[in-house]
Order: structure tokens, then C-alpha cells, then sequence
């Protein structure tokens, strides 16, 4: 019957609003504690951010347009998982996706015209 948590809370915290199918966006917390009991999903938390900043940083001493493109896409959906839901069906085809891009695109330099 619910999608996603954020469907699930409203319709028990605020069936006013899931009468009409609106939902409330909920906090990442919310999810870390009904998932993983909260502590349980600050190590995965903890690894997701430390490979976004891995590829951001490669791509900061590499300056290759792949690897950029990666790191764009890595942060956006890191800005998506924080905004309400740690479990993203998206990232399950989304991130082969980002490596073929990466693979692809890493031997083409972003210019460094002063």
C-alpha cells in the first residue's frame, strides 16, 4: 500500500493529508531509526559520504571530465538521500551508470585556459 516511508508516516501522523495522497517529507533521521535504529546506518552513511568525497577529491587532482560528471551526480543524489529516504531504488542502476560514464569520459582533460 505505501511506496516509501514518507507515505507510510503521513498516512498514521497526518491521515488529513493522506486522505488527499499528499505526503510529508521526513528527515534522514527518521529513516536511520526505522531502518537501521539510527546508529546502525551512521556507518553506511559514513562510507557513502567518504566515496563521494574519494571521487570528488579524484577528480579535483585529475581535472578529467569524467570524473567530474561522477562526482556531480554522486553529490546530487547524496543531496536526494538526505532529503528524506537513504533507500533509493534509483542507485541500484543509476551508479553502473555513473562508472560507465566515469570509465568513458576519464582520458578527456577539462581545459585549464587562464
Amino acid at each position: 500500500m505505501y511506496y516509501d516511508m514518507n507515505h507510510m508516516l503521513t498516512d498514521y501522523y497526518y491521515p488529513e493529508a493522506w486522505e488527499i495522497r499528499a505526503t510529508e517529507q521526513w528527515p534522514v533521521e527518521t529513516d536511520m531509526y526505522l531502518n537501521f535504529y539510527f546508529l546502525g546506518g551512521l556507518p553506511l552513511v559514513s562510507l557513502y559520504l567518504i566515496l563521494v568525497s574519494s571521487v570528488y577529491s579524484y577528480a579535483q587532482k585529475n581535472n578529467s571530465l569524467g570524473a567530474w560528471v561522477a562526482a556531480l551526480l554522486m553529490l546530487i543524489y547524496m543531496i536526494s538521500h538526505l532529503r528524506g529516504s537513504l533507500y533509493n531504488h534509483t542507485d541500484f542502476y543509476l551508479y553502473p551508470y555513473i562508472f560507465i560514464i566515469f570509465f568513458m569520459l576519464r582520458k578527456f582533460p577539462l581545459s585549464t585556459a587562464k
